[in-house]
């Protein structure tokens, strides 16, 4: 009985982890990656635990199959975080805080896109609805 019930719950489980799109923390090594694979680079700022349109678009856009199908085939992810209640390392924090300005981040969300050369080619501020945003994604994927 245990393991029919074990079974069950990673059964149900599966399909929830299988949208997650593949994110990075670490700047330097999703850059290099990004030249590697020759993909554009998708930088998100965000406030995961404070930031009400960063946690909606988490919810709505970010964990979206559609999101993370299109994501993965055509990007290299960065998620750069600011959060207020969960532990973050000093490293990660001067890290974040160091992009911000060199991004000229003023707000989260702010979604930055990289072209294939490094450049910034285009940028979001502020919420998007799924279908908007994979639009606009969608529009970049080859940049």
């Amino acid at each position: 009985m245990k393991k029919t019930i074990l079974t069950l719950l990673c059964a149900l489980a599966l399909p929830l982890s299988a949208h997650a799109a593949d994110w990075l923390t670490d700047y330097d090594k999703a850059l290099e990656v990004a030249k590697e694979k020759n993909k554009p680079v998708l930088i998100l700022f965000t406030g995961s635990d404070w930031c009400p349109p960063c946690m909606r678009m988490e919810k709505t856009v970010f964990s979206s199959k559609e999101f993370s199908d299109l994501a993965d085939k055509y990007f290299v992810l960065i998620k750069l975080d600011s959060p207020k209640n969960k532990p973050q390392s000093a490293e990660e924090k001067k890290m974040v805080a160091k992009l911000g300005a060199q991004y000229e981040v003023q707000g989260v969300p702010t979604i930055v896109i990289l072209g294939k050369k490094g450049k910034e080619i285009d940028r979001i501020v502020g919420s998007r609805d799924k279908e908007s945003f994979l639009k606009w994604l969608t529009a970049l994927r080859n940049k």
